[in-house]
C-alpha cells in the first residue's frame, strides 16, 4: 500500500528552509557537518599584519587596510589599539571602508615596539547582537631607527642554508647547517637571537605571528615571533614536505603537503579541514617542487617537477560558510612547461604569475608576453634562467628583478623599466655568480640580501617617484 504524505505547515516551512539553505550556499556543492547550521558572517582584512617605519629624517610610514566581511551587507565596526602611540583613523566605520594605521613617535626611543589592533563589531550599530562577526585582530610592528646608513653590510660567521624575512618587523631568520636559527635585525646587522632548531622547510605567515617548521619524525611545529616560543603541535604526516599558509573567510589555512598526499590544517584549531590521498592528486611528482597562495586566499598554485610532463596547476580555493566540508579545492587551468628552477612569485594584487623569466597570467595561466618580454630585456642578453636570482613584488605593483651580477632591474605595474642598480659587487671574471636570498620591506623603501658566501647587506631602494 503507498503511502501518503500529508501536507502540513511544517513540511512546507521545512522545505523553504532546506532551499534557502542551498541557496546561500551558492554551487560550493557544500553541506553542514552536524545539521545545517551556517557560519556567521565574519570579517576579512586586506592585510594581515603592518609594518610602520620612522628613520631619521623621514616621516613615519602609514599603512592602509581595507575592511571586509562574508555577510549580505556593510558591518559597522569599532577599531581599538592597545599602545598609546597608535592612532588608527577612523576608529568607528564600516565594512568597505579603509583604515589608516599611523604612529606618533615622539615619545619612542629607537627600536622595535609591537601593538595590537582589534576589529570588533559596533553592537551599537546591529540590531540583532547575535549575528556580530567574532572579532579580528592583527599585529603593528613599529621600528624605530635614530639613524639610517645607505647600505650595511655585515659578515656572517657561518653559511647560511635558508632566510626567512619577517613580514613585519626587520628581522632576517638564517639557518645553517648547525641545527641552529639566527634572527638578525637588518638594519643594525646584529644579532637579536640565536636559537636550537633541528627543523627543516620552515615559512613565515603573513601576518608575522609565527613560524612553521617540519621535524623529523614529521610533525609540523608552530612558533610565536618573534621570540619563537613552540605554541603549537600538528599531527605525524609523512616523509618531505611543501607547506605554506593562506588565509580564507575561516582564518588561517596551513596546506601541507607530503609523500602521502595533501592535508588543509585550520590554523588556530589545528584540525584537518580538507585531506586528499596521493593517489587522488592530479599532478604526477610525488612531492611538488613548490606551492603558492594568492594575496586574497582564493587561489592555489602548485609547480612539479620530476615524473612525466612539468608543469603548474592553477586551483580555485572554495572556503564553505557552512561548517563542513570546509574547504574545496577546484582545477582551474593547467600549463605544461619546463619552468626554471626559482621559485614562483605572485602579484600584489594576484594577477601575474612568475617563474625565472616566464609570467603568465594567474586566472588562465597563458603567457604574458609583455611582462616576460621586458624581463628578458631587462638582462640585456644574459638569457640563461639561471641569472635570474630574484623576483620580488612590492605592494605598489612594481616588480623588482635581480640577476647573478648584483644588479637589480625595477619596473612598474605597466612592466616599463623605470630604473636598476647594482646593490652588490659583480662576481670576479671566472667565478661562480652569488647566490643570495632577498627580502624587501613592505614600504619598498629598503632590502636585504643574505648572499650564500656569508654575508648579510642591507641597502636603499631608489626613490622612482
Amino acid at each position: 500500500m503507498p503511502v501518503r504524505l500529508r501536507k502540513s505547515a511544517f513540511t512546507c516551512a521545512w522545505f523553504l528552509w532546506i532551499v534557502a539553505q542551498l541557496v546561500a550556499c551558492g554551487d560550493s556543492g557544500s553541506k553542514a557537518a552536524e545539521g545545517p547550521s551556517r557560519l556567521a558572517a565574519q570579517f576579512i582584512l586586506s592585510a594581515h599584519g603592518v609594518a610602520l617605519r620612522s628613520f631619521a629624517g623621514a616621516p613615519v610610514t602609514k599603512a592602509t587596510l581595507t575592511i571586509l566581511d562574508t555577510g549580505p551587507g556593510d558591518i559597522a565596526y569599532v577599531a581599538t589599539g592597545d599602545a598609546a602611540w597608535l592612532r588608527l583613523t577612523p576608529s568607528h566605520g564600516s565594512t568597505g571602508a579603509d583604515l589608516v594605521v599611523d604612529a606618533d613617535i615622539s615619545a619612542l626611543a629607537p627600536g622595535l615596539h609591537e601593538a595590537t589592533v582589534t576589529i570588533s563589531a559596533d553592537l551599537t550599530q546591529l540590531s540583532n547582537t547575535a549575528d556580530a562577526p567574532a572579532p579580528v585582530a592583527f599585529t603593528v610592528a613599529l621600528y624605530v631607527s635614530a639613524t639610517v646608513a645607505a647600505t650595511l653590510s655585515a659578515p656572517l660567521n657561518f653559511r647560511p642554508e635558508d632566510t626567512l624575512f619577517d613580514p613585519i618587523r626587520p628581522y632576517a631568520y638564517i639557518t645553517h647547517e648547525n641545527s641552529r636559527l639566527e634572527v638578525y635585525d637588518t638594519e643594525t646587522g646584529l644579532s637579536v637571537g640565536s636559537h636550537a632548531f633541528p627543523y627543516r622547510d620552515a615559512i613565515i605567515a603573513a601576518d608575522g605571528e609565527k613560524l612553521f617548521a617540519f621535524d623529523v619524525e614529521g610533525a609540523i611545529r608552530a612558533f610565536e615571533l618573534p621570540n619563537l616560543s613552540e605554541s603549537a603541535s600538528y599531527p605525524l604526516l609523512g616523509t618531505g614536505v611543501q607547506m605554506l599558509l593562506t588565509r580564507c573567510a575561516r582564518g588561517n589555512l596551513l596546506f601541507v603537503h607530503t609523500t602521502d598526499g595533501l592535508t588543509v590544517f585550520d590554523e588556530a584549531s589545528t584540525e584537518v579541514v580538507l585531506q586528499i590521498d596521493r593517489a587522488a592528486l592530479l599532478w604526477n611528482s610525488r612531492l611538488p617542487a613548490a606551492m603558492v597562495a594568492s594575496p586574497r586566499g582564493d587561489s592555489l598554485y602548485v609547480l612539479e617537477r620530476g615524473a612525466g610532463p612539468p608543469g603548474v596547476y592553477a586551483f580555485d580555493i572554495v572556503c564553505s560558510r557552512f561548517t563542513a566540508p570546509a574547504v574545496k579545492l577546484t582545477q582551474r587551468a593547467l600549463r605544461r612547461q619546463n619552468f626554471s628552477p626559482n621559485p614562483p612569485r605572485l602579484s600584489a594584487d594576484g594577477s601575474l604569475l612568475c617563474i625565472g623569466r616566464t609570467c603568465l597570467a594567474a586566472e588562465t595561466l597563458t603567457e604574458h608576453p609583455p611582462s616576460s618580454t621586458a624581463l628578458a630585456h631587462a638582462l640585456q642578453g644574459t638569457l640563461q634562467e639561471a641569472f635570474v636570482r630574484a623576483l620580488l613584488f612590492g605592494a605598489s605593483g612594481r616588480c623588482y628583478l635581480a640577476d647573478g651580477l648584483g644588479r637589480i632591474f625595477v619596473f612598474d605595474a605597466d612592466w616599463q623599466q623605470i630604473g636598476a642598480f647594482e646593490f652588490m659587487s659583480p662576481p670576479l671574471p671566472g667565478s661562480d655568480p652569488t647566490t643570495y636570498q632577498l627580502g624587501l620591506s613592505s614600504d619598498e623603501r629598503r632590502m636585504t640580501a643574505v648572499a650564500d658566501k656569508g654575508e648579510l647587506r642591507t641597502f636603499s631602494v631608489p626613490d622612482y617617484g
